[in-house]
Parts: structure tokens; C-alpha cells; sequence
């Protein structure tokens, strides 16, 4: 990581010109880190998320030479609960396409009935298996996965429940409606210019 006079890391930005060239550039940055963590501990762990910002990234890592799947420990970041498949599937935007079976997959079981118990397993597992390379996005209000500000930074859980909409089923409808979306490139352009509550609610409602 790149560090300042006083040895503090900084986060080093970079701007491209579209997604597609930041999405191969993120790839190839990360799967470097994965061939030096595979050369050292003879595999490597890593975390992958699957919102709209990550589409062309993951795409990109799956096309990545010379790495060693079978020795990578793979782990999702985030998933919504109690949702049909969506868009963003991570079997099918990651796992499916890669080369070669991984060491191991470890998915967010978001129709586990007992979320607040997948999320022990889960946060199990991933304490046995120190990370390596995280591919996250981080959202324009500073968010990371559903984690929204304000965020509780003393927590040391890997995995949390967090709550996105009101108690009761009346919504997964229109959050499934918003998670079907996201691949719609088009109608998110028109909601980032006409974000009215009218377009919204004709779109989501």
C-alpha cells in the first residue's frame, strides 16, 4: 500500500475513462495480489462482491492468467435476505466462469431463516482464513456493502444483518424490483437525471 512522510497508508486514486478499462485495471491489480499470496502461503484467500459496480471487474479476474483457482479460498461480502436469485448472482457472475474449481467457495446464505446464525458460520470460517485481497466497492455515501454510515467501527463481527427496510414483507417487492434493476444501465442513467419521488416510486413501486 502507499504511504505517507509519516508511514500512515493513503488510498492511492486512480480515474479512467470507463468501466470497462477501470474493471481490468482493478482485475489485474488484485490477481497480482493473488499470485504473490498463492507464491508465498500456497493459496490464497479472497473476498468478492457483486453489486453493479463490480460487473466488469469480476468478468475481467475471471479472464486473468497463471492463477492457481484450485488453491483460492473464495468468500462473498454481502447478500440480500429472503430474495429470489438476483442479477448479481455471484455463481453465475464468478464461480461459473472461472478456469478451474476453487479450494473452496463460501457464499452469504441470504435464505438461511436464521440470518443472525449464517452469519456466525459464516464469520467462522472466514476468521480461519486470513484475507488476502478484498474487491469491494465503496458506495458514494461512503457505505461498504449494506453497511450505511453511521457504521459501528468497534464491532469485530465478519458478518452483520442489516436492516434496509421496514419490518414485515411488504417490501422485498420493491426491493426486489430495485435489485432487478441494477443491470438496466439505460434506466439508471434516466434515475441519476430525473431522480424525482415520482420516477422513483413508477419504477420501484
Amino acid at each position: 500500500p502507499n504511504t505517507n512522510s509519516q508511514g500512515e497508508n493513503k488510498m492511492d486514486v486512480q480515474i479512467f475513462q470507463d468501466k470497462n478499462s477501470l474493471g481490468k485495471a482493478a482485475a489485474s491489480c488484485g490477481a497480482q495480489y493473488i499470485r504473490d499470496a498463492i507464491k508465498k502461503n500456497g493459496h490464497a484467500n479472497i473476498i468478492v462482491a457483486t453489486g453493479a459496480s463490480q460487473f466488469e471487474m469480476l468478468s475481467a479476474l475471471t479472464k486473468e492468467a497463471d492463477i492457481d483457482w484450485g488453491k483460492v479460498n473464495i468468500f462473498h461480502l454481502d447478500e440480500y435476505i429472503g430474495l429470489p436469485e438476483v442479477p448479481q448472482n455471484i455463481r453465475e457472475r464468478f464461480i461459473a466462469p472461472l478456469p478451474q474449481k476453487p479450494a473452496s467457495f463460501h457464499p452469504v446464505n441470504g435464505s438461511d431463516p436464521d440470518p443472525e446464525h449464517a452469519c456466525e458460520v459464516l464469520g467462522k470460517e472466514i476468521a480461519a482464513c486470513p484475507i488476502d485481497v478484498a474487491f469491494v466497492g465503496i458506495g458514494e455515501n461512503g457505505h461498504l456493502a449494506f453497511n450505511d454510515p453511521p457504521a459501528d467501527f468497534e464491532t469485530e463481527k465478519a458478518y452483520l444483518v442489516i436492516g434496509i427496510a421496514g419490518v414485515g414483507d411488504e417490501h422485498l417487492e420493491i426491493l426486489g424490483n430495485i435489485v432487478a434493476s441494477l443491470e438496466d444501465e439505460e434506466l439508471l442513467e434516466t434515475l441519476k437525471k430525473n431522480a424525482d419521488v415520482d420516477t422513483i416510486m413508477k419504477t420501484f413501486g
